[in-house]
């Protein structure tokens, strides 16, 4: 193995919480900035902002390219028009090395329903459906009643009564 030369692949993982407050700008954007200190300017590497479904939202210089709810993205940072509640900027080198960073937000103020809404989209539905059944069984409960009550009535007719009737129909 002489000559030849290897090449590690380096991975390098950060997280990065926040408040929407502490990332939205004057103009009312939101700016996702990356820790300083590092060049990602070198033309060996791609780097691209993405939802956690790996769906870009946009692609950092040379070629920068965004879509909603993005507004302007630049090496080291992104704005957005609402804050977003998880981002990755993820960028991978000819040389091998990659760096992934998760942004994480506590407060979005995104599409996204906050979880206290997300529980009512699934609990409403369920109170109503109970509601239904309920009322369902309510129903049923009075038709069987009504019906036995009936019974009871014709019951109580006079035999007699009944008999008469029928003998008008043999003359």
């Amino acid at each position: 193995m002489r000559g030849e030369k290897t090449c590690e692949k380096k991975t390098m993982f950060t997280n990065i919480s926040a408040t929407c407050k502490e990332i939205q700008t004057d103009n009312g954007s939101f700016m996702y900035s990356l820790t300083s200190g590092r060049n990602r300017t070198e033309a060996d590497c791609e780097a691209s902002w993405l939802f956690p479904n790996e769906t870009v939202v946009a692609n950092a210089p040379p070629d920068p390219q965004v879509i909603p709810p993005a507004e302007s993205v630049e090496p080291d940072w992104l704005t957005t028009n609402q804050c977003v509640r998880e981002l990755q900027y993820r960028r991978d080198c000819i040389s091998g090395f990659s760096e992934w960073i998760n942004f994480h937000i506590t407060d979005p103020t995104d599409s996204h329903p906050a979880d206290s809404w997300s529980v009512l989209t699934w609990l409403l539905p369920l109170i109503i459906v109970f509601i239904c059944l309920a009322l369902a069984f309510i129903v049923y409960l009075a038709y069987k009643h009504r019906s036995k009550q009936g019974t009871s009535d014709r019951n109580k007719m006079d035999p007699g009564s009944e008999q008469a009737s029928c003998d008008e129909y043999l003359l």
